[in-house]
């Protein structure tokens, strides 16, 4: 749905420090309020918790991890992304994040990065401020974003990519922000129990990221006065909220055959 010349990927190797710095200055310089802004970033992140370049990291191909000052001075710190979004003036803007640390049961997608604190979810917190700022992570703060044995990609990304391909349905030609991960939570969650999707956001409407497949209309299920689901779950994404959530109220809701959307902290 995006013209070409509009579109900039940076894979594997190409996705160093310059290069990231570089296409982020590049749509701030094109972009207007009218403009809508779609980042997908698919690398570790991380947070150093002490000295004196403590902060949180998004850690780009050519990061050298020797030491505090290798990292700082080889990454993108938390507060130089932040301040480039924010010199990008369109008020549609969504950042995707698949990034988390190692640890836990599986496969985590960073089992190779030195150690280092997950991005934490303030941070997220952080970039949504300003009209129109949506931000959407692979996982919480305290989990790790799984590779199934023999995939290409993430579990996140697999069905963010399978959800862009056709599987979110839409009867508008169009897939919104909401959309999106209204699909993705209930998929990633089921397929892996200790992985949750979190969302935040400051949105004044449900602005539309994609073209559904083909731009054809699907079929959105909902109920004779129009709904889409019976109810809607909105909770801070702390402890005890959140087991509380997934363990208790969502299973229960689920038993009676009820339609539910989750949200975390929005």
């Amino acid at each position: 749905g995006y013209p070409s010349d509009n579109v900039q990927l940076l894979l594997d190797d190409q996705a160093t420090q310059a290069a990231i710095r570089q296409a982020l200055a590049k749509l701030a310089s094109r972009s207007d309020q009218d403009s809508t802004a779609f980042f997908y970033i698919s690398s570790h992140g991380g947070r150093l918790d002490s000295g004196p370049h403590a902060g949180e990291y998004l850690l780009p191909v050519d990061t050298v991890y020797t030491s505090g000052d290798s990292i700082a001075e080889t990454a993108i710190s938390g507060d130089e992304f932040t301040e480039a979004l924010r010199a990008i003036q369109a008020r549609k803007v969504l950042v995707i994040f698949d990034c988390c640390h190692s640890g836990g049961i599986g496969q985590p997608k960073d089992a190779t990065v030195p150690e280092m604190k997950t991005l934490p979810e303030n941070y997220y917190d952080v970039l949504r401020e300003g009209r129109g700022r949506a931000i959407l992570a692979s996982s919480r703060s305290s989990e790790s974003s799984f590779v199934l044995s023999g995939a290409e990609n993430s579990l996140f990304t697999q069905h963010l990519l399978a959800g862009l391909d056709g599987g979110i349905a839409s009867d508008d030609g169009l897939i919104r922000i909401f959309d999106i991960f209204e699909y993705i939570q209930p998929r990633v969650t089921g397929d892996q129990s200790n992985q949750h999707p979190i969302f935040k956001a400051e949105l004044e409407e449900n602005f539309p990221v994609a073209l559904y497949l083909g731009g054809q209309k699907g079929v959105v299920l909902k109920d004779e006065e129009g709904f889409r689901h019976d109810a809607y779950i909105s909770y801070v994404d702390k402890e005890p909220d959140s087991s509380r959530v997934w363990e208790k109220l969502v299973p229960k809701l689920e038993d009676a055959d009820l339609r539910i959307a989750v949200s975390g902290d929005v």
